[in-house]
């Protein structure tokens, strides 16, 4: 199946991840589904911990220690198997939306190639992100506080400013939260698809997010409904039935996690089309016969 390289509406950005997920649905899931493993055994083998209805907590109080040691095992293979999982997921969407088929293999060397940059470049993004919103909650704070004692004698009117300017900041950082999560998303198909890291590639990241906040927001903000709603049903369904409900609860997370990064992908080209018209270099290297990348621009 062919895929149409060019600036889409939401509904078409949608529909398009749905479609990429269908067309490789079992080496996304499959792959996917690797990164839910350590969470569907951590949690079927100590289901009894958060399950309200047990009757067996009395009999695992003692295994408190087993908990704690499982616990540290699941937070360190998570933090190795998702990197992995995200390249690998990212570069075989991102290939097949330029209309290039990858193999088992060549997903899997694309993944271990790319984990350790989109690993490093994480954790930077995440402390600069939290640098940076730490910095703007005591800017925020200090200038409302000024403010507010500025205004201290002016009586009602006063009160109602420095009310408005704290529901101001309120929307603010729920507006820069929206950024973050649509730039922690994109820096995944900017790392795996372009093939830089670290500050570059967050500097890079912030630079397409940017030239299209609302929309960005919108297509995230979206897909992470359609992925949430049915892991809360199955979670509320069968969450604390023993195996079946951690497995079932993996695997429908599993697909969601391949849709939303498909649909990711997606965006992020929709953003380059409209900001760098990256269709008319995709049509440019067509004609030419040459083999269409991310990598870096045509001209």
């Amino acid at each position: 199946m062919s895929f149409e390289i060019r600036a889409m509406t939401l509904a078409e950005i949608l529909d398009t991840g749905f479609q990429l997920v269908k067309n490789r649905f079992g080496l996304l899931a499959g792959v996917s589904l690797l990164g839910q493993a350590p969470g569907i055994v951590f949690f079927s083998v100590f289901s009894g911990f958060y399950d309200p209805f047990s009757t067996a907590s009395e009999d695992m109080a003692d295994i408190g220690a087993s908990l704690i040691a499982a616990a540290a095992l699941y937070f360190l293979m998570t933090m190795l198997l998702f990197p992995f999982v995200i390249s690998a997921v990212v570069k075989t969407v991102g290939d097949l939306y330029l209309g290039k088929q990858l193999s088992f293999g060549d997903v899997v060397r694309s993944g271990l190639s790319r984990m350790l940059p989109l690993l490093v470049t994480y954790v930077i993004f995440v402390l600069v992100s939290a640098v940076i919103m730490g910095l703007g909650v005591a800017v925020v704070a200090v200038a409302v506080s000024a403010i507010s004692t500025l205004l201290g004698d002016q009586g009602a009117l006063g009160g109602a400013i420095a009310a408005l300017l704290v529901i101001a900041g309120v929307f603010g950082f729920i507006a820069g939260g929206l950024i973050y999560f649509v730039a922690s998303l994109i820096v995944a198909a900017v790392v795996v698809l372009e093939e830089i890291s670290l500050f570059e590639a967050i500097a890079r990241t912030w630079v397409l997010v940017t030239s299209a906040p609302g929309r960005a927001i919108g297509v995230a903000v979206t897909v992470y409904l359609i992925v949430a709603v049915p892991a809360v049903g199955v979670q509320v369904l069968v969450g604390v039935v023993p195996l079946l409900g951690a497995l079932l609860s993996g695997v429908v997370q599993a697909v969601g996690y391949a849709y939303m990064f498909a649909t990711t992908v997606v965006l992020y080209f929709d953003i380059r089309c409209r900001r760098e018209s990256f269709d008319l270099e995709y049509l440019a290297r067509m004609v030419e016969g040459r083999e269409p990348s991310a990598v870096g621009p045509l001209f």
